[in-house]
This record gives C-alpha cells, sequence and structure tokens, in this order.
C-alpha cells in the first residue's frame, strides 16, 4: 500500500458506527494515565448524563484500559499508521527543534506523537454533535452550551490562545503575522465535517515544521482563509490560577471548562495531593 492510499484510508470519516447524538472524547497515552480520575471526578460533577468514548492512543497499560472500559466506550487508535508519517527529531530544521526543546517539563518528540492522533480520533467519534475535551482540562459547569458550537458554518470550533501565547510564537517565528491560533484542548465539531478530514491530513503532511496538532489546525485556517467563530474564553479559559483553585469547583465558576495547559499540568499534580491529603478522593486506577 502507497502512503498516499494510507492517507486517504486514515483520513475517512467512520461510518460502520451507529451515531449517539451527543458526546464527549479523550484520548490517552501512558504517561497521561494519572490524568484520568481527576478528569473523570471534575466531568462527573456536572454531566453524568454524557456518555464518554476514550481513545487509547497505543500504548495503554491494562489497568489503564481497564479503567475506562469500567466509565465509558474504549477505542484504539492505529498509532504505528499514523506514527510513521510523525518526522522524527532528525528531520526537524534546527530552528524550530531550539523551540520546541525550550518547554519545560514536556518531552515534545513523545507528545508529538500523542498530539498528531488527536484529528484520527475525532473521525472515530461516535456521535453527530462531539466535545473532545483534554484530560488536564477541568469541567467546572455542564458542556451542554458548548454543543451549539457545532452548529456553526465550518462544524468546527475552538477557543483563540491568549494574545500572550500567540505573541510569544510569533516572536520566534513559530506563527505567521495575522495568523490565529486556536488551542486544540476542546473541540466542538459535527461528524462529517470536511475541516476535521482537511486537518487529519495536513497533520500527516506538514508536521515537519509545525510542531503539534493544534498548530497545524491554526495553519490550514490561515492558509485557506477559513474563518471560524471562535469558542468564548469566558466558556474555555487556559489556565491562569493557583493549585487551590482546582480544589474548590466553584472559584472561577463563570467558566464551564479551565484548560491547565502545558506546565500548569504541574498543578493538577499539587491538586490530587491535596485531594488524598483531605482524604476527599482516591485518585488510584
Amino acid at each position: 500500500m502507497t502512503d498516499d492510499s494510507t492517507k486517504e484510508i486514515l483520513t475517512q470519516w467512520n461510518k460502520e458506527c451507529s451515531l449517539e447524538p451527543y458526546g464527549v472524547i479523550v484520548g490517552c497515552s501512558c504517561s497521561q494515565e494519572w490524568l484520568l480520575p481527576w478528569w473523570w471526578m471534575h466531568f462527573q460533577m456536572h454531566n453524568s448524563e454524557y456518555p464518554v468514548t476514550f481513545f487509547d492512543f497505543g500504548d495503554m497499560t491494562q489497568l489503564g484500559k481497564n479503567w475506562c472500559s469500567k466509565r465509558g466506550r474504549l477505542e484504539t487508535l492505529p498509532k504505528n499508521s499514523i506514527g510513521r508519517f510523525i518526522a522524527p527529531r532528525q528531520n526537524i530544521p534546527s530552528r524550530h527543534v531550539v523551540f520546541w526543546e525550550s518547554h519545560k517539563n514536556l518531552n515534545v518528540w513523545e507528545a508529538r506523537v500523542s498530539w498528531f492522533q488527536k484529528p484520527f480520533a475525532c473521525l472515530h467519534s461516535p456521535y453527530k454533535k462531539t466535545l473532545w475535551i483534554d484530560l488536564d482540562c477541568q469541567v467546572r459547569k455542564s458542556i451542554a452550551p458548548l454543543f451549539v458550537f457545532c452548529d456553526t458554518p465550518y462544524e468546527v470550533a475552538m477557543v483563540e490562545e491568549p494574545a500572550y501565547i500567540m505573541k510569544l510564537h510569533r516572536d520566534v517565528g513559530e506563527l505567521l503575522e495575522q495568523e490565529i491560533e486556536y488551542n486544540a484542548g476542546v473541540i466542538a465539531f459535527n461528524h462529517g465535517a470536511n475541516l476535521i478530514q482537511s486537518w487529519a491530513r495536513k497533520c500527516l503532511e506538514c508536521n515537519q515544521t509545525l510542531r503539534g496538532d493544534q498548530e497545524v489546525f491554526s495553519r490550514l485556517l490561515f492558509e485557506k482563509g477559513i474563518k471560524i467563530l471562535p469558542i468564548p474564553p469566558s466558556y474555555v479559559e487556559r489556565s491562569s490560577y493557583s493549585p487551590i483553585t482546582l480544589v474548590i469547583s466553584q472559584v472561577g465558576e463563570s467558566n464551564i471548562i479551565v484548560h491547565w495547559a502545558g506546565s500548569h499540568k504541574q498543578l493538577i499534580r499539587i491538586s490530587i495531593e491535596l485531594f488524598k491529603t483531605s482524604a476527599l478522593m482516591d485518585f488510584s486506577l
């Protein structure tokens, strides 16, 4: 099978399952399993009515897979088929390597293998209207208002990255002038959206110069001149709080979701320890 035919197969919508009206999908690798109980606790506080499908990125432990299977549906992506198209470090221009490796507490080369599987998980969603939610997202309220964004003209919606993040990325040449960067931690989309297919294919073809899936999505919109309706930051906000905020769910309750992105995941570890110390929750798988 040629690379082109493999890409064509990988970037098709899964039409073999009967679709449920609404649902949530998340992705997980072995290194992210520690987040599962924390994510589930917050999600279930406000959204027990929505089904969840967990996507194994191909290296989850049996313990982690069993945990997911008890709480929702578990699907496994073809990691090797997708991973063969992800450029290794030695094939990345040095100017990108320097910036990509500058992020603390992140093995970017390991992370890229997971990041680029996200659009392919979206293509296998078993729901007509889907919310993708990253495992480092704290769900604080009902997610019902977010499903409205599945009905935008392009059938896909994300929140814009904060201005200071976009400025940083422009200053180092990772974001073009006038390009808008979207955060792929929360994605609202309709099954069958052409934009998801285009995103998946571009992830396979352009990852030599773009760090992750959200950079590819943002570049795709910029190059094609596509304007999407962004999810308001009042609904989904990038983290800027203290560890105790993760424990007290009511703080910042104007946000439906707070995304504890990047190095802020260390604050999730602190909050988990606070829960354990207070005997409020068992976070073991």
